[in-house]
């Protein structure tokens, strides 16, 4: 596994775990929508935060607000 590939994989895997306990989800799926599933403001601050605590990753807070999707957060990331 390129070292590339190894980056992703740890940030994909932080969003996800943090998606899963600021929402309440056992299983995170690329459609989900982080506000249709009671995300807020303040949850999606705490996610950011979280996940670049984590990795160094910086998410971008435009898409989570215009789109919403974990697919499309795990795409920004790439």
């Amino acid at each position: 596994m390129s070292d590339v590939t190894a980056d992703f994989a740890a940030r994909q895997e932080s969003l996800r775990r943090n998606w899963c306990a600021l929402l309440g989800v056992e299983e995170p799926t690329p459609e989900q929508n982080f506000f249709e599933l009671g995300g807020d403001s303040m949850a999606a601050m705490e996610l950011i935060s979280r996940v670049h605590g984590e990795t160094g990753c910086e998410l971008p807070l435009d898409v989570l607000f215009t789109d919403g999707s974990l697919g499309e957060l795990e795409s920004a990331m790439r």
